[in-house]
């Protein structure tokens, strides 16, 4: 014989949830320096020096990978390019 599961439901006690509206004094589109203004904008701050930090360290590994490309690139005048081909 199959042994059968019962289950127990316990009773279930519900906790008085007390919501509390807040009223607020200030106008949706009105400003005010806060705290978090000037949380904000230091983020905003650093947010714009990293990125020009950025762009900046790219240029400049655009300037070495052109300044390598440039030194291992060989002009052949016509003549040379002649010459060259009889060499190999």
């Amino acid at each position: 014989m199959a042994t059968r599961k019962t289950t127990s439901k316990k009773p279930i006690t519900k906790r008085a949830s007390v919501k509390k509206t807040v009223k607020r004094n200030q106008k949706f589109m009105s400003f005010a320096v806060t705290q978090q203004t000037a949380y904000w904008s230091v983020l905003g701050l650093v947010v714009l020096v990293f990125g020009t930090w950025v762009t900046f360290l790219s240029v400049d590994i655009q300037r070495i990978y052109d300044a390598i490309d440039a030194s291992d690139t060989r002009v052949y005048l016509p003549d040379d390019l002649h010459k060259h081909h009889h060499m190999e």
